[in-house]
């Protein structure tokens, strides 16, 4: 009886020992084999999936081998026949020179010896295969043939479940940070968490590496896109802030900055070349004090400046020139301005050098016509030919007295372009250009300017000396 018990007790023990030493424990972790069509390991991807297969040779990327019989990138072509392998065999028939290399009276694919190549069985190109079928050297949607194929389509939103990149930015669906609040996913990949417990953390994790948030770049300040994922696109993200597409490009014409990134600063850049307020709109600043093109005429007196703002000269009708001058619709004497003119009423002299009115027609009216010289209303003398004045004094052009000649004790000695400081400076029939301080030659606007070889140019007008009958030569 002793010897059946301990017998019993020997038998249970090694049950017991044989059930604890059981290497079928569902607690070993299984590796993943690459080339058997089953997830081994249980980690949601197939053989070369899976990241323990990548360096597997079974995971390799087939490449046309062009002397084996086979198939090998799985294009449907072997070896010579596939276009792949154009570069290492000889053919006696070159398929796609438009020349009949074997002299068989047969060109290219009309060639029984091409019938069979992939250069001559090019179909249209089939726009979800990520293969080059037409063999443009374009795949699918980057074909101009797939514009209208709706895979090929671009929309502006990802759509996050029917595994096509709707926006186009490179990510599908549950990749694309656009669908963040809309999928679940085993890993979350911004967390600094081991979320599905695979031993690998965030962008580490190959649930990750399609995601948007692990391929982040630096943001493209011109793309329309927000790149960094920073709720900000292009300019308005602070990354921009000194890109040159974000600089505004508008010169400011008098702040000493090249604003618009061009090398040319304020009057210097063209785009302020009608800007009146800085650069005068032309060689002359017509608000600056100065004369800038050195004709001896400042600001509003310059030709240049007429039409500037607050320089504009509004041109009286000339009565017999068949010119509408003063631009409102009549001609001559139809105008009103021209109805007491003498041209309109048959006057030949001016007649009243105060009545606004050009009494001779001669399109000089009151003082500014030399018939006013010494007029009460228009100056005492002439001060061209010194007219007008007692034997010992001198007839000057006088800012002060409304641009009109004027009688003075004094008699300057400085010829032209010599220094002065006021017309009494001046030899007599000169003035002295305030810009400068240099005399120069005076004259009346009817006579023109005498040169030395004899000939006469025309006398120069001032519109800001008013109704003044002096101009001067250039």
């Amino acid at each position: 009886m002793r010897t059946l018990t301990l017998t019993f007790l020997l038998f249970f023990s090694a049950l017991i020992i044989a059930g604890c030493d059981d290497t079928s424990s569902s607690n070993n972790v299984v590796s993943e084999i690459c080339d058997n069509g089953e997830d081994d390991d249980g980690d949601g991807y197939i053989d070369c999936q899976d990241q323990n297969c990548f360096t597997d040779p079974a995971c390799e990327e087939g490449v046309e081998i062009c002397d084996n019989g086979e198939d090998d990138d799985g294009d449907g072509y072997t070896d010579c026949d596939d276009y792949d392998c154009a570069d290492s065999c000889t053919f006696l028939e070159i398929c796609d020179n438009d020349e009949d290399d074997d002299g068989d009276g047969f060109t290219d694919c009309d060639d029984q010896d091409c019938w069979s190549k992939q250069i001559c069985n090019v179909t249209d190109e089939i726009c979800n295969n990520d293969k080059d079928d037409d063999l443009d050297g374009l795949i699918d949607c980057e074909d101009d043939d797939c514009t209208d194929y709706p895979g090929c389509e671009v929309v502006t939103d990802e759509i996050c479940d029917n595994g096509e990149d709707d926006d186009g930015d490179g990510y599908t669906d549950c990749d694309d940070y656009d669908c963040a609040d809309s999928c679940i996913y085993l890993e979350i990949c911004d967390n600094d968490e081991d979320d599905d417990g695979d031993g690998f953390i965030d962008c580490d994790d190959q649930d990750c590496w399609e995601n948007q948030i692990c391929n982040i770049s630096d943001e493209v300040c011109n793309n329309d896109k927000d790149d960094d994922l920073d709720g900000l696109v292009d300019c308005d993200d602070d990354d921009c802030f000194e890109h040159p597409s974000c600089i505004t490009q508008v010169e400011h014409c008098g702040n000493g900055v090249d604003d618009d990134g061009d090398e040319y600063v304020d009057c210097d850049d063209p785009d302020c070349s009608d800007d009146w307020e800085f650069c005068g709109g032309g060689s002359e600043n017509c608000y600056n004090g100065e004369d800038d093109n050195d004709n001896g005429l400042i600001d509003c007196e310059d030709p240049e400046c007429f039409e500037a703002p607050g320089c504009t000269v509004v041109f009286p009708e000339i009565c017999d020139n068949g010119e509408d001058d003063d631009n409102d619709g009549l001609i001559d004497c139809e105008d009103s301005d021209c109805f007491f003119d003498p041209i309109c009423l048959g006057t030949e002299t001016e007649t009243d050098c105060s009545n606004w009115t050009d009494d001779d027609g001669d399109g000089y009216g009151d003082c500014k016509d030399m018939d006013c010289i010494g007029d009460v209303d228009c100056g005492e003398c002439n001060a061209m030919d010194n007219s007008g004045c007692a034997d010992t004094e001198t007839c000057y052009f006088d800012r002060g007295s409304e641009y009109q000649g004027m009688c003075y004790s004094e008699q300057g000695t400085s010829d032209i372009n010599e220094n002065c400081s006021t017309e009494t400076d001046c030899m007599p029939g000169l003035f002295c250009n305030r810009q400068n301080n240099r005399c120069t030659q005076l004259c009346l606007l009817q006579e023109g300017c005498a040169l030395p070889n004899g000939t006469t140019t025309t006398c120069s007008e001032v519109y800001t000396w008013n109704n003044s009958p002096y101009g001067y030569c250039q």
